[in-house]
């Protein structure tokens, strides 16, 4: 994989001598892969802990009682 893409802007001041600036290289597939996959992974993290938060909850509500 390239690590920068060199594109040809000779009006751009931070141009080399030949006229070309050099960006970073950015996959956008890659990138939305891995932001979705992070959404999800989340989100799942989320309601466990719910789940946790509730089942805590009322194993306290249950001690109470007894």
């Amino acid at each position: 994989m390239a690590s920068s893409r060199l594109v040809h802007e000779p009006g751009d001041p931070q141009a080399n001598a030949d006229g070309y600036v050099s960006y970073p290289y950015i996959d956008m597939a890659e990138q939305m892969t891995s932001m979705v996959r992070t959404s999800r992974a989340y989100e799942a993290n989320m309601v466990a802990m719910n789940a946790a938060r509730q089942m805590y909850s009322k194993a306290l509500e249950l001690g109470r009682r007894s």
